[in-house]
């Protein structure tokens, strides 16, 4: 019957019939019914163990079957919260259970749209009457510079970098929907990330969603430079400047600034990305005054 902590073991019976069945063993099955039948049932009616919804949930994150069992016992989470929950355990933490730790982490989560609704608000009246310089990674970040600080140090320019920080005095946020990037990042600097929804955490300045900033271009619609550019326009912002938006290159070395960052696309995947940007752009300017200050390779308005 599966006995076992968590998400309980593989069911015996479940298993000797599929050898027979499939591996052309002849176990013999009925003497397992008879104990399950004899002995395992009144405990099992007791004490009820094996698969359920919270402790597949915390097998599948490798942690600590009692998390689960705090989580359910709450009764006020969706098996989707519980999940995101798991999602923004500290690694050194899912082995042993440690009680006091889940218990701020749900109350963390539980406030989370409270605290997130206010910091939008926040957000938002730091935008008011400002400009917004985005500056992706692209190599005129570094080329060019000099546009990008002369830009910054503007007293009515808001800047922010895309999922990583161009430089600490120039950048007032960062902006992040990029998972492997954001664990990339000294945790200190995510106080004044914003970040997508798809990024379990609740550490950052404020959170949005993710889907609400997606675009119907298939290669770029989840491009973080026009995601930003959407949550911009939302936001109100009236002009933006886009610096190391240079767009993409079948050339990997032509990508990005920091060559960490580089990895090959195809030259037709490309051209389609750059396409894509192009096109969204030329929408998104319908709305709000674009003017690039570095010059982008691919990338036409």
């Amino acid at each position: 019957m599966g006995m076992g902590r968590g998400a309980g073991n593989l069911n015996t019976e479940l298993f000797v019939d599929y050898l027979n069945e499939n591996a052309g063993k002849k176990y013999r099955l009925k003497p397992l019914l008879t104990i399950i039948d004899a002995i395992l049932t009144p405990f099992y009616e007791r004490n009820y163990w094996g698969y359920s919804l919270p402790n597949y949930i915390s097998a599948v994150h490798n942690a600590h079957p009692n998390y689960a069992a705090y989580l359910d016992a709450k009764k006020t989470l969706t098996y989707e919260d519980m999940n995101e929950i798991f999602d923004l355990m500290d690694e050194d933490k899912k082995i042993s259970y440690d009680k006091e730790y889940i218990e701020n982490l749900y109350l963390k989560y539980q406030e989370k749209d409270r605290v997130q609704e206010a910091r939008l608000s926040d957000f938002k009246e730091k935008l008011t009457g400002k400009s917004a310089l985005m500056i992706a990674p692209g190599q005129s970040s570094v080329t060019e510079r000099d546009k990008i600080v002369a830009c910054s140090k503007r007293n009515d320019v808001i800047t922010i970098s895309v999922n990583y920080e161009y430089d600490a005095d120039l950048t007032d946020f960062l902006f992040v929907s990029n998972l492997r990037r954001y664990r990339d990042l000294p945790h200190d600097k995510r106080a004044k990330s914003v970040a997508t929804s798809n990024i379990p955490a609740l550490d950052v300045y404020l959170q949005v969603r993710y889907k609400d900033l997606l675009n119907s271009f298939e290669t770029v619609e989840d491009n973080a430079g026009l995601m930003l550019a959407k949550l911009l326009l939302q936001l109100g912002v009236k002009k933006l400047y886009i610096a190391g938006m240079d767009g993409y290159s079948a050339n990997p070395d032509e990508n990005y600034a920091d060559e960490k960052m580089n990895f090959h696309t195809e030259k037709a995947l490309a051209e389609k990305k750059n396409a894509g940007m192009s096109a969204v752009l030329r929408e998104i300017r319908k709305e709000m005054d674009v003017e690039f200050i570095t010059t982008p390779k691919f990338v036409v308005l």
